[in-house]
């Protein structure tokens, strides 16, 4: 774990707020030109079902002009990832076979050469004008940190609604509060000052690493710019590792509310509950799955 994350969890929420100057991209020249590099972020491990999709998703994003660093690191494949990535347009990087999806993340954030990082799992797209979207509101507002709306699908494709980026007064204390991440990994970008000057993902959380960076940003109020446009498809299907919740992701989850929320589980439990009905209001497509999918459960249980 990166020394940086040894501080305790008061004098990262008490250290003031980070200044646009000191997050400049180390491409700043580029600022002002045409172009944005962007570094895509893919771990893979037996993904040959959806990642040709995956690849896909992200030709098309060069398509329109966008220069793309898309590195991917495979975790020891037995199917036929590693025949489809062979004749994709990807950067290969080094990723033991014993290491986990964190430590993937951090080997690819930490090679990055882009002006922004974003991950994409494998099963995931990106949709048509993302990044020429998010690379617009970059060059105008120049932000260490870009916040984006994202759709939900199943396995399918079926939608299962999407969800607004975060609002400007979201704070640690309350994201935290929540129990899951909004920000979201794949509709999040971030360039690699910010990443090197938070020290990065802290890799003794087992379940929820992009989830306590993110608060984190928030703890140290790093400005950022919002697009609302859907610039990724989320695909939930039963083998989302980001989804199964069991007791070590309910320890991570107990450990960043302990480390970024409110004193109080009273008010921890306002907090959550304040800002799922903002989510519920904000994102009427989503609310209306969640009410699909509650109403279901009950008639299943009888």
């Amino acid at each position: 774990m990166n020394s940086n994350l040894k501080q305790t969890a008061v004098s990262t929420v008490l250290t003031p707020p980070m200044s646009e100057s000191s997050l400049q991209s180390d491409h700043s020249t580029a600022l002002g030109a045409q172009t944005v590099k962007f570094t895509i972020v893919t771990p893979t491990l037996n993904a040959a079902k959806y990642l040709p999709e995956c690849l896909e998703s992200i030709e098309q994003q060069r398509s329109q002009g966008i220069e793309i660093e898309h590195l991917v690191l495979d975790g020891g494949s037995t199917d036929e990832t590693l025949d489809i990535l062979d004749a994709a347009s990807v950067v290969r990087v080094p990723r033991g076979k014993k290491d986990g999806v964190i430590r993937a993340m951090c080997l690819g954030y930490e090679a990055a050469s882009g002006d922004l990082i974003s991950f994409l799992g494998a099963d995931d797209v990106l949709l048509p004008g993302a990044l020429s979207a998010v690379a617009e509101t970059w060059r105008r507002e120049q932000r260490s940190l870009v916040l984006c709306r994202s759709r939900w699908t199943d396995g399918a494709l079926n939608s299962l609604g999407e969800l607004a980026p975060a609002p400007r007064w979201l704070t640690a204390s309350i994201h935290a509060s929540l129990g899951w991440n909004y920000l979201g990994a794949a509709n999040t970008f971030i360039t690699p000052a910010l990443y090197r000057e938070l020290g990065g993902f802290d890799e003794t959380l087992r379940r929820s690493e992009d989830y306590e960076f993110f608060t984190r940003c928030l703890a140290r109020q790093v400005p950022f710019s919002r697009v609302n446009q859907a610039v990724c498809l989320f695909r939930r299907h039963g083998e989302n590792a980001s989804l199964q919740h069991d007791e070590t992701y309910a320890a991570d989850l107990a450990r960043i509310c302990r480390d970024y929320g409110p004193s109080s589980q009273s008010l921890a439990k306002f907090y959550g509950n304040a800002f799922r009905a903002w989510i519920y209001l904000r994102n009427p497509s989503w609310s209306a799955h969640q009410l699909r999918r509650k109403l279901g459960e009950r008639r299943w249980r009888g």
